[in-house]
């Protein structure tokens, strides 16, 4: 498998297809002469699409907005490659590909949401059809993110600990299941059991367990507070980081 090539076809499936402006602010990154020109013909003042084959043009009509549609389809097949390279590959090499391909998601997510953000206030031919495009191709990238973290996200956790006590081994314990904790029945329970306790000629003494801690409890403690690792929220890492 050619990994560069691999990770070249990945990461421009994030981008293509997706409809994007230059925002005006950027125009002190040119020169005086060329942001003038620049300035002249539009391109500041454009809306543009990347197609499926990574060109960048002026949207010129609705209809050729409608390559949008495909965007979902296209990241889930993203998604297949990942576990198709994920067989294939080693683990070092796997992760290396992972965290970049998230590192450029992530960027790509950022611009996508400035993007849809701003575009109605710095856009002077702004069209209001543009706004749902933007927010649902937007809502893809995302929806795309957030797949990965559960697909991949435990396992990038396991292997990045793994790596620190040099263990290719290492596994997290299980997660724990939730105990939601209604303090408001508990309450009404506990007054309940009282007025009952009160009336009965023979009340019942309850002698309080401790509290034990499992094994599990302890090790996913240790990892939480140690090492910052959140079963609840698994993160997968930002393009700046």
């Amino acid at each position: 498998m050619d990994l560069n090539n691999e990770m070249q076809v990945l990461v421009n499936k994030i981008k293509a297809p997706s409809i994007f402006y230059i925002p005006k602010k950027l125009l002190s990154e040119f020169s005086k002469k060329d942001a003038y020109n620049l300035a002249k013909i539009g391109f500041f003042d454009t809306m543009f699409i990347i197609n499926k084959q990574g060109v960048n043009k002026p949207v010129t009509n609705v209809n050729e907005l409608l390559l949008l549609f495909d965007k979902e389809k296209i990241l889930t097949s993203n998604v297949f490659q990942i576990l198709v390279c994920k067989a294939q590959l080693d683990n070092a090499t796997f992760h290396y590909l992972l965290v970049e391909y998230l590192k450029d998601l992530g960027s790509w997510i950022r611009v996508i949401e400035v993007v849809k953000d701003d575009a109605k206030k710095d856009l002077h031919y702004y069209k209001p059809y543009f706004q749902s495009y933007l927010d649902m191709q937007y809502n893809h990238l995302m929806n795309h993110q957030s797949e990965l973290k559960k697909k991949f996200g435990y396992w990038k956790t396991e292997f990045e600990i793994g790596r620190i006590f040099n263990d290719s081994n290492f596994k997290l314990p299980k997660q724990q299941p939730k105990v939601d904790l209604n303090f408001n029945k508990i309450n009404e329970d506990t007054k309940e059991q009282t007025k009952k306790s009160t009336v009965s000629s023979n009340p019942i003494k309850h002698k309080k367990k401790p509290l034990i801690l499992s094994d599990a409890d302890a090790d996913s403690y240790l990892l939480k507070t140690v090492f910052n690792v959140n079963f609840n929220n698994t993160n997968v890492e930002e393009r700046e980081k």
